[in-house]
């Protein structure tokens, strides 16, 4: 997987939208497939060139201290709950991660 084809393709997709933002939803599917460090500089480089990211990690998917250092790239982080209500799921945001 090139992932720096990925961030020429990401960045050029969005670079004549000023509303645009980025989604990497598989950080702990990346994790599994790279190192930390490449990863790391991976968002770095997306976060360098694009406007808004936005960054998701699957809670105990990834070891603690790699999720500790990804977290630190972004200005918040939020953990989303599912709990079941009666009949359907709630799902809950946490800001107290």
């Amino acid at each position: 997987m090139d992932l720096n084809g990925i961030i020429s393709s990401i960045l050029k997709a969005g670079a004549n939208d000023e509303n645009s933002c980025v989604v990497v939803s598989c950080i702990s599917e990346l994790l599994m497939l790279h190192k930390i460090e490449k990863i790391y500089q991976f968002l770095i480089k997306l976060l360098n060139g694009a406007r808004r990211l936005f960054g998701m990690l699957i809670d105990g998917a990834q070891e603690r201290k790699d999720e500790l250092l990804i977290s630190t790239l972004f200005d918040t982080s939020l953990r989303f709950k599912r709990e079941l209500n009666s009949n359907s799921w709630d799902i809950i945001l946490d800001q107290n991660v």
